[in-house]
């Protein structure tokens, strides 16, 4: 979003100029900022029916984080696995948070089912 709104704040300062100063402006501010922007599009593109789970689940909730935008919590959605080689760590906090989430989605305390399924899973 804040790239986004700086593309809003480059054209605001083009605005009147004339068009080779607006193309100039365009190639030199805004290109590198689309192309940032472009990968995480094309990643929630292709997790569409992910990213629009929620209109078809009222459980489902577009923030985990009450101090979250919802926003920002859209673009989270489209930078999963953007990483060509994602951490250890991350794809552990990634299996945490699927377990945590799809008790969620059925009811099911997450807390209470983890404390009783890991120490089963652990122990084999």
């Amino acid at each position: 979003m804040k790239r986004i709104d700086a593309l809003c704040a480059i054209e605001r300062t083009i605005n009147g100029r004339d068009a080779a100063e607006r193309l100039r402006v365009r190639q030199e501010h805004s290109a590198p900022l689309v192309a940032e922007v472009a990968q995480p599009i094309d990643d929630m593109m292709r997790r569409w029916e992910h990213f629009t789970g929620f209109f078809d689940d009222g459980r489902i909730c577009l923030t985990n984080n009450a101090r979250s935008a919802p926003s920002e919590v859209l673009l989270s959605v489209a930078r999963l696995g953007s990483s060509p080689a994602p951490s250890a760590g991350a794809n552990r906090a990634a299996a945490m948070a699927t377990l945590i989430n799809t008790a969620k989605l059925n009811d099911v305390d997450p807390q209470a089912w983890l404390s009783r399924t890991l120490p089963r899973a652990i122990s084999f």
